[in-house]
């Protein structure tokens, strides 16, 4: 668009600028009741002069009439904001509410919408002359709806508003009748200057100069913000100043005629009747007969008390003659009931005073300027340093030390010279136990001051231990920031090892050697991972309580010799000796404690032992002590630095929080262990010398019944004999495919048939349909109906075939639960091979 500016533009450049600049004026007093008004109704005007600068300044028809119509959201809206304006600046507030707000902008609505949409009904603008080549201005014929939502609407918001502000300068003194008279001449301007071009016309055709005169009132207003100190005073209403105080107030002519009265008068008389200015106050219809005859009587009252009811209530009348109208008087009514009966209370304060020093914990001490003793208040004398006897008239200097001493008086004089309360805090040493006071020191008088002594050794007892456990919460916190780091790259390791050589096998020229090499990589990497999340699995039901202990018959010997046959592979491949010895025959042997849990502590001292240790040996065993077990695992590795040993089994602790560390592992082996330990009742603990090894010790209660064994032992990895399992009708409820595969391979070797079902309800139809199903393998987690529910509708009909649950969750715990829906035994996933046999060969041998 090619904008024709002329001087017409910038007359209404001006007019907005000093519209906009009256607004930030009038906000920047608006916590002043009226302020925010006037900055919106020049906010508004402003909008309006802005939008006009465009019109005069467009080329075309079709432009100016877009931006004629954005103009008329200012001038519609600045009447009732005027109107508005003048309301809150008279006091008549109570007219502005939000509803009667809404009602006022109903027309200006309607008429902006017939001007956005004038093409279609002309009801706004019936035409337009040609653009002037001149001014580049276009003059508009009005229709109906401009007449009467514009004009007309406008003039009738003028006339409300000059209609209240005439009155309001009327009954207002003369400081308050000016800002009228202000706010009256400063809104009639542009009115005015409307006025003339409507019926003289404008001295420009096609010139409004309506929003220009704005420039006048502008003016003016900044003027009188300036240097009038308008709204910096704004006049109070009569029904703002006399109707809303407590007091009842009645103005009486020398005939006893009521002219003036308010809410409280009509109250405390009993006067129903509002409408009673002008009647003789004998006649106004007042019920409470007594206050009326004080009232009239000439006789000032400085009290009364009068029963109304069943209360007797007391009132102060005031009498005061109204210069220059003989006769006349004002009359104010105070209700005084609530002094007289906080008088009445306060007869009784000493005694309520006594009783509240009694209740105070603290101890309330005045001094005088110098710091010597005026008076204590305080219930329980075995408090004070001294007798309260001898305690006044001694000085601060005389019983506390010099330091103390100095400090008080400091803060004594302080307080003195600020008038106001000074904290003090101090420390004494008390029978040898150093105890802490807090004191408020503040002056009742010009040389006296009152202190209030708290005991706050407790406090600082408590914020001591806050602090403390603040310490620990954000160590905690950067431990397992650092133990999330490493667990990333515990877990990415072994991931890495597994996808890598996975990677690897897909070679085509792969010798049979590398082969099985990288295999090896891929079960120890997989094997690893299992640890990491067990592990990880382990500790979080530990912190969360929901780790539990199972008590059954366990062979403690067959555990220690399980361990032993498990590591001696690894501990040999590192070159190491490991050896190990128990003292308890094989019947005294068998105790009553948590098998899985007494496997986990040995396994993660038997893992650390052989992580630790680059040469030597290793020994597994126990003792008998007392009513204990002793077990402990000896190694001849680096041993313990002595700064680790204070937080060796902490939770997220390991020898070293940095990456790199040249050892694997989630370091929660120790705090894992401890707890299982703790929760045997037991305990656990190590001696260590470095650089020549470590003895880890732990003890459970020996509950030994002897009882025979009759367990099933830890198996030691290796082939199986399968040559004795007959052949087997399996079904495999797996979801999974590629563990659905897996599990199939691994029974081929002993199905003559082989179902399979990828949900628990499939499963339950599949066992309907071919009862002769010898073996299940049972997926816990699937979708719909799980393995739990399907195993325990399969008993409902079918209590011979052997159920084996097979889960990835792993969780301690979860065996029980399996087993009591009706399965025969359990098995983790992965699936390893060797345990699934070993499995087949004790259920179909």
């Amino acid at each position: 668009m090619n904008q024709v500016f002329t001087v017409y533009s910038v007359f209404f450049l001006t007019t907005s600028l000093v519209s906009f600049f009256v607004a930030f004026l009038a906000w920047q007093r608006r916590s002043v009741k009226g302020a925010i008004e006037l900055a919106w109704l020049m906010i508004a005007a402003a909008t309006g002069a802005f939008f006009i600068i465009f019109e005069t300044a467009a080329p075309t028809t079709t432009e100016k009439i877009f931006w004629a119509k954005l103009e008329y959201i200012g001038g519609l809206t600045t009447p009732v904001l005027y109107l508005i304006f003048v309301l809150r600046f008279i006091g008549k507030d109570k007219f502005i509410t939000l509803r009667n707000v809404i009602l006022l902008f109903v027309v200006p609505a309607i008429t902006l919408i017939f001007t956005l949409t004038n093409e279609k009904h002309y009801l706004i603008w019936s035409g337009f002359s040609a653009i002037s080549g001149k001014t580049n201005l276009m003059e508009y014929y009005h229709g109906t709806g401009f007449w009467i939502g514009y004009i007309a609407y406008c003039y009738l918001m003028l006339f409300l508003a000059s209609v209240s502000l005439i009155v309001f300068i009327i009954n207002h003194s003369k400081s308050f009748r000016s800002q009228g008279w202000i706010v009256l001449t400063g809104g009639l301007f542009p009115w005015l200057v409307s006025v003339i071009c409507l019926t003289v016309g404008s001295p420009v055709k096609g010139l409004d100069m309506a929003p220009v005169s704005i420039i006048l009132s502008g003016i003016l207003a900044a003027y009188a913000i300036f240097y009038f100190h308008f709204l910096d005073l704004v006049p109070v209403a009569r029904e703002t100043l006399v109707e809303i105080l407590p007091d009842g107030i009645v103005a009486l002519d020398g005939q006893d005629r009521i002219q003036d009265i308010n809410e409280a008068a009509l109250e405390f008389l009993g006067i129903k009747n509002k409408n009673v200015i002008g009647l003789p106050v004998e006649s106004s219809g007042a019920t409470t007969t007594p206050l009326l005859n004080v009232i009239i009587d000439r006789h000032a009252y400085d009290k009364v008390a009068i029963r109304i009811a069943n209360a007797i209530k007391t009132y102060s009348i005031i009498k005061q003659p109204i210069r220059n109208q003989t006769g006349s008087r004002l009359v104010v009514i105070r209700d005084i009931s609530n002094n007289q009966r906080a008088e009445s209370a306060l007869l009784e304060s000493e005694n309520q005073k006594a009783a509240i020093l009694k209740a105070i914990p603290d101890l309330l001490v005045v001094f005088n300027k110098n710091g010597d003793y005026l008076d204590v208040y305080n219930e329980n004398e075995s408090r004070l340093i001294v007798n309260l006897g001898t305690l006044i008239g001694k000085n601060i200097s005389d019983l506390f030390p010099q330091e103390v001493a100095k400090e008080a008086i400091g803060a004594l004089k302080k307080s003195l010279l600020t008038r106001e309360v000074v904290p003090f805090s101090y420390s004494l040493n008390i029978n040898g136990k150093m105890e802490f006071f807090e004191a408020r020191l503040f002056p009742t008088s010009d040389d006296k001051v009152l202190a209030i002594v708290r005991d706050i050794t407790d406090l600082k007892d408590t914020e001591a231990q806050l602090i403390k456990a603040k310490e620990q919460a954000e160590e905690s916190d950067t431990l397992k920031s650092a133990f999330l780091a490493n667990m990333s790259h515990e877990i990415r390791t072994p991931m890495n090892g597994i996808l890598g050589f996975t990677e690897l096998l897909r070679e085509a020229d792969l010798t049979e050697q590398h082969r099985k090499e990288y295999l090896d990589i891929i079960k120890m990497s997989g094997d690893r991972l299992i640890n990491i999340i067990n592990d990880i699995i382990d500790i979080s039901k530990i912190e969360s309580k929901q780790m539990k202990v199972y008590i059954s018959n366990t062979d403690i010997n067959e555990q220690i010799e399980a361990i032993y046959n498990f590591f001696k592979p690894e501990a040999e491949a590192k070159g190491i000796h490991l050896s190990y010895m128990h003292t308890l025959s094989s019947e005294q042997a068998v105790i009553k404690t948590d098998c899985e849990k007494i496997f986990a502590i040995l396994t993660n001292l038997v893992k650390n032992a052989i992580k630790f240790t680059l040469k030597g040996s290793i020994e597994i065993g126990y003792k008998v002590k007392d009513k204990l077990l002793e077990f402990y695992v000896k190694d001849t590795g680096m041993g313990i630095n002595p700064e680790h040993k204070e937080i060796i089994f902490e939770r997220f602790r390991q020898g070293t929080e940095s990456l790199t560390r040249n050892y694997e592992g989630t370091g929660l082996g120790l705090s894992i262990s401890k707890a299982y330990t703790e929760m045997l009742n037991g305990k656990i603990w190590f001696e260590s010398e470095q650089g020549k090894g470590s003895v880890f010790y732990f003890t459970i209660p020996l509950h030994n019944d002897q009882v025979s064994a009759n367990l099933i032992s830890k198996v030691a990895l290796g082939k199986q004999e399968v040559r004795n399992i007959k052949r087997l009708e399996i079904l495999i409820a797996e979801d999974d495919e590629t563990s659905q595969m897996y599990i199939t391979k691994l029974v081929e070797p002993f199905g003559k048939k082989i179902l399979k079902a990828k949900t628990g309800a499939e499963a339950v139809s599949a066992c309907i349909i071919n009862p002769d199903i010898d073996l299940i393998l049972m997926d816990i987690k699937m979708p719909g109906m799980d393995g739990i529910e399907a195993t325990r509708r399969i008993r409902e009909f079918n209590n011979e075939v052997i159920i084996i649950a097979q889960t990835a969750f792993g969780l301690k715990g979860d065996k029980e639960r399996i087993l009591e829906a009706g399965c025969n035994d359990y098995i983790s996933k992965p699936v390893d091979s060797t345990l699934l046999v070993q499995l087949l060969q004790k259920y179909f041998k």
